[in-house]
């Protein structure tokens, strides 16, 4: 029995100097970017990423992604900001690009396009992180762009709002700083517990379609659905869209309060009621995350309606990328994100509609 015991301390006690040693390790050198901690959001400052793409054939075979001294994609600040048409885009994945080597991703594409339309310089930075939603995007104003005082902002928002109720319960109850039991402590301050909660959220983001993957669309199982069934997913949105609607317009409230121009972009997706031009599959009966691409279309389109009301009601510019942008595979590699040749589509269409409608 003392055998038994003394193992069993031993165990303990090994147990948590290998946390503790963990722990120690992942202060100084954590093989994971962690975008959020401790109640703020960290950004990759003069960080390059490189990939070696084995299995997505519509983008480069070999991916470098840089990030500046700030943490975003494009020039560092110039000192003279204030003599420049200066924009930076907001927003997730579809945003950041991510496996879009440099100057292919569209916002770089964009500041080319803008430079030749433009009497002043342009500068514009990708400040897009991977999974983001309004909620990260209040405080990536409030902590990082409100100071830095670009002209413009471009919101391109849309599905990483899709039914976030986990936003209302975990994210902000530790960001308002109102729970103190000991678990809401490790998740605010051990390297451990923020790794493991960063992998969780990227489990989850895969299982519901927000992770990065490829499309191979003539193999893809399709899915009928009857208009109840359709329609009893699109209901379930409401109390999302309520609050999806508070979150976005406080973050145009903020951003115009600090004389900052907000520009709104609705989200495209491949999936709706449309025939690929690019291999003539149906595109609204293809089996998606939303049971098929028809329904997984109008659950967004509900949340993109929003981005429309508080566009109207704030008075700030629109560009419905949504409906600007084709649905044609030849602009995804997979339901949502974009390939290089989607990335130029978009930059023009953007380009395009901003001079066409900016004050």
């Amino acid at each position: 029995m003392k055998n038994i015991l003394f193992s069993s301390i031993a165990l303990g006690i090994g147990s948590l100097l290998s946390l503790l040693v963990l722990e120690l390790f992942l202060q100084f050198f954590n093989p994971l970017p962690i975008s959020v901690k401790n109640e703020k959001i960290i950004l990759p400052a003069k960080r390059v990423f490189t990939f070696d793409n084995l299995h997505i054939s519509s983008l480069d075979k070999q991916i470098t992604h840089t990030k500046n001294s700030i943490g975003f994609r494009g020039e560092e600040i110039p000192t003279n900001i204030e003599d420049y048409l200066s924009i930076i885009a907001v927003g997730g994945s579809t945003t950041e690009c991510r496996f879009l080597s440099d100057g292919l991703d569209w916002t770089h594409l964009l500041e080319k396009k803008l430079q030749f339309k433009s009497e002043q310089p342009v500068w514009i930075n990708n400040a897009g992180l991977d999974g983001h939603s309004t909620f990260g995007h209040q405080i990536l104003l409030e902590s990082y762009l409100k100071d830095m005082k670009p002209e413009y902002i471009f919101y391109l928002v849309g599905v990483n709002e899709l039914e976030r109720g986990d936003l209302h319960n975990d994210d902000i109850t530790l960001l308002k700083n109102q729970s103190f039991s000991f678990v809401d402590w490790l998740k605010k301050n051990s390297e451990i517990a923020i790794l493991i909660n960063g992998l969780r959220r990227s489990l989850f983001a895969y299982q519901i379609d927000l992770g990065h993957g490829t499309l191979n669309l003539k193999e893809e199982a399709h899915l009928h659905l009857d208009k109840s069934e359709s329609q009893a997913i699109i209901d379930r949105q409401l109390p999302y869209l309520e609050q999806y609607e508070l979150r976005l317009l406080k973050l145009m409230q903020t951003t115009k309060e600090q004389s900052i121009q907000p520009v709104l972009i609705t989200q495209p997706l491949l999936f709706g009621d449309a025939i690929d031009p690019s291999t003539g599959v149906n595109l609204g009966t293809i089996k998606t995350r939303f049971q098929n691409g028809s329904t997984y279309w109008k659950v967004l389109e509900s949340y993109n309606s929003i981005t429309r009301k508080i566009a109207k009601r704030e008075g700030v510019l629109i560009i419905d990328l949504a409906n600007l942008l084709p649905k044609n595979s030849k602009y995804y590699y997979d339901g949502m994100h974009f390939t290089n040749t989607g990335a130029e589509k978009i930059s023009t269409i953007l380009a395009t509609e901003f001079y066409k409608n900016k004050n």
